[in-house]
Order: structure tokens, then sequence, then C-alpha cells
């Protein structure tokens, strides 16, 4: 079955080719790994400078998790685990995702330690999501690789008790990133406006190619790399 222009408006809207119910799931599941590798590098220098910023910092127990996260991407997505890893990996973020929240739900009065946890999950999110479709994703292409390697050094000097600078490590990662989120990310979002409306006009097929866990994890991936880093799943 085509997902054609008459049964989906968001489509030609969108400019995303008609396409079958399973290609577009597998379409999406592969933008969404890659751009969540993305946008967690980014972020994830962004929290660290802020680690090294004598100026603000971050609070201890922000610092905590970020430590955790950076110890659950170190052992599961930074060392190519598949299958049961995985999935175990995705149990400890949901937890630690979830332990964040409660923290940051205490915290609504303080504005800046809010701040914090949200730059916190803004970093996890994409991860999480990352760890949710790599069963799904396929190869992960070349060009990513030096986002992999700056979550790797991230990681790496957050656990360290002394203060790192690593700016000078991370430029060249950086510059080797550049463009990469636009390339990932809005076609993502083109793809993801078109998402209901296939949930809503396709879910027999859905249910009858045997895609309806595959419609799961994109629907909680999709919350994941939204601009709401404390949206329930």
């Amino acid at each position: 079955m085509k997902l054609n222009r008459e049964a989906i408006s968001n489509l030609e809207q969108n400019r995303c080719v008609a396409t079958s119910l399973k290609n577009y799931a597998s379409d999406m599941t592969a933008l969404t790994y890659h751009a969540g590798i993305v946008l967690a590098a980014m972020n994830g220098y962004g929290i660290y400078d802020r680690i090294c910023d004598d100026d603000c910092g971050l609070a201890a127990p922000v610092k905590e998790y970020f430590v955790q996260f950076c110890e659950e991407m170190g052992r599961t997505i930074l060392a190519r685990c598949r299958g049961m890893e995985f999935q175990m990996g995705c149990g400890r973020l949901e937890a630690l995702r979830n332990e964040i929240i409660r923290d940051a739900l205490k915290a609504e009065e303080d504005s800046e330690l809010l701040e914090q946890y949200a730059l916190l999950l803004e970093t996890l999110n994409p991860v999480y999501a990352a760890f949710l479709v790599t069963g799904h994703a396929g190869k992960a292409e070349k060009d990513i690789r030096p986002c992999m390697e700056l979550l790797q050094l991230i990681g790496e000097a957050s656990a360290e008790e002394n203060k790192r600078n690593i700016e000078e490590e991370a430029i060249p990662y950086l510059i080797s990133m550049e463009g990469l989120q636009e390339r990932y990310y809005q076609p993502l979002y083109r793809y993801q406006l078109a998402f209901q409306d296939i949930i809503d006009g396709f879910s027999d097929e859905i249910r009858k190619k045997d895609l309806t866990g595959s419609y799961d994890v994109l629907d909680k991936t999709r919350k994941l790399l939204s601009s709401s880093p404390f949206a329930p799943l």
C-alpha cells in the first residue's frame, strides 16, 4: 500500500515522497538514530562547557546525573553493543530520565536549577532515542563518527575529578559536525509532521503489516526529540 497525497495531505506539504508504510518506518528510524546522535553530541558539548565554567557551573545533583548518563552512554552506545545490551541500556536510561524529571519537579521554584535539569535532558533524550531505534536503524554512516567520538571525549572528561579543558581536542570534531544538525533534523521534522496522519489513517494497515511495535518506538522517539525535554512518553 502506498501513502498517497490524497490520503495524507502532510506528505505533499512536507515534500515527503509517496512510500510504503514499512519504508516510511525504516526511513524514520534511521533518521531518528542519526539526528539523535548529532543532537546529543552538540548538547553534550554545551553541558560539559557548563561544567568547566567557574562562573556558573552545574549544581552538584545535575553534574552527578550527567556523569551517570555518560557512563551509560560509554557502556552501551559507544561500545557498539547490540541486542540485549541496548534493551538493558534503554531501561537504565528511562529510569535515569524519570529520576531527573522527579528532581526537576521538586526544583521548579528554582529557575536556574530547573534550567540545568532541562539542559541535561536535552542531552540525554537524543541518546535515549538512539538507544531505542539502534536495532532498526541499520549501519551508522561515517559522517556521524565525529559525533560518537565527541560524546566519548565528553564522557571520559566529565568523569575525571579534576577539570579538564577539552576545547582543543573537541574543535576538530565540531568542525566535522558542521551542518549535520540541519542535514538530519530537517528531514526528520518533515517526517514527524506526517506521523500522526499515518497513525490516524492507517492503523489497520500498520497492524496487518506487524508494524505496531515499530510505530510505538517511533512515537516515543518523536517525543524525545521534541522541543519539550520533560515531555511524558
